[in-house]
């Protein structure tokens, strides 16, 4: 017999907004758990349930409640179902209005009642559900959150740099949360000026744009030291594209040509060089998107075609997410660089 569960208060899916499906689950959860409307010790929907309230695929909900119970909000227990942990990291109280934050890069109140998190991806999330509790809705966190990016001219050791501000993106997306808030990013046009701040002590891109970024420091390349970021798939993608049927028929979504046979040739290690597998690329228009992977049963995408496979979702179908992050030898490389700074 399936647990119902208690249902989520408040929680619905925005999908016009860039926040994916499953941190949307993530931080409704939380947000209702900050406000009080889930008590300690509640019973959750089962991720079969709530899947089907939402629309959702159940492979996204399972991941939002595998991140739930990681940070400590939820457990989990084999066939009784998914509870609110009693000592969590989540008080119920009345947050302070995020409204009154203005978006001029001024630091944000402190208050004793406020959710603990451990790092700045903690922080966010705990700040969307805070939001939410408020009644603000996820498009205006996401454009105050941008406004308040832009006025903080980070003061950082490390500078992020690629030849497209989507591949920058991509960098970014794969650095270790303990380095992510040291990076500051800039275009390749602007990268000799911003070597001349003292603080600098490497600049980081990727393969593909570090003769662009070479050409532009010019004699000063030599001074400055350059890393480009070595990425491999992450665990969590290895076990999903491992668990993929033998039989599915697999289409992979990116969105630059140029990278399709890297993409391509890391999943084919995992899933065999034998599998179906049909390369589709988002244009821009996405014209007959939905005709190309009508027949497909599992959907592996690039992190920045993300909000376009959202209307994709349905039940039977899996669509993993390709999420990379550095490896060990790029990121003794930071370890270093950020060893030097703080010397």
């Amino acid at each position: 017999m399936e647990h119902r569960g208690k249902p989520v208060p408040r929680l619905a899916i925005d999908r016009n907004v860039p926040i994916p499906a499953y941190q949307q689950v993530v931080d409704g959860v939380r947000g209702a758990v900050a406000r009080g409307d889930l008590a300690r010790g509640a019973r959750l929907p089962s991720v079969r349930n709530l899947a089907v309230t939402l629309g959702l695929n159940v492979n996204t909900v399972a991941r939002a409640y595998r991140d739930l119970e990681r940070t400590g909000v939820v457990n989990t227990m084999p066939g009784m179902g998914t509870f609110v942990a009693v000592d969590g990291p989540l008080r119920a109280t009345q947050p302070a209005s995020l409204r009154a934050i203005p978006a001029t890069g001024a630091p944000l109140p402190t208050s004793s009642s406020a959710p603990i998190a451990s790092t700045w991806r903690d922080l966010l999330a705990a700040a969307h559900a805070l939001a939410s509790a408020e009644g603000i809705d996820s498009a205006e966190f996401v454009d105050h959150a941008a406004r308040l990016a832009e006025s903080q001219g980070l003061d950082v050791p490390l500078l992020a740099t690629a030849f497209s501000s989507g591949e920058t993106a991509d960098l970014l997306r794969a650095l270790p949360p303990d380095t992510a808030g040291h990076v500051d990013t800039c275009p390749v046009e602007d990268v000799l000026e911003r070597t001349r701040h003292p603080r600098l002590q490497a600049i980081l891109t990727t393969f593909p744009s570090l003769p662009r970024v070479r050409a532009r420091l010019g004699d000063k390349a030599a001074r400055v030291e350059l890393i480009p970021v070595e990425t491999e798939l992450t665990e969590q993608v290895l076990r999903e594209l491992a668990g993929l049927p033998a039989a599915a028929r697999i289409a992979l979504v990116t969105v630059e040509k140029e990278r399709w046979d890297e993409e391509a040739n890391d999943v084919m290690k995992i899933i065999g060089r034998h599998r179906w597998l049909k390369m589709v690329f988002l244009d821009g228009a996405n014209n007959g998107l939905a005709e190309r992977l009508e027949q497909v049963d599992a959907i592996l995408h690039v992190p920045r075609a993300r909000d376009a496979m959202l209307r994709f979702e349905r039940p039977g179908r899996a669509i993993v997410e390709l999420t990379r992050q550095v490896t060990s030898r790029t990121r003794e490389r930071l370890r270093l660089a950020l060893t030097r700074e703080e010397g």
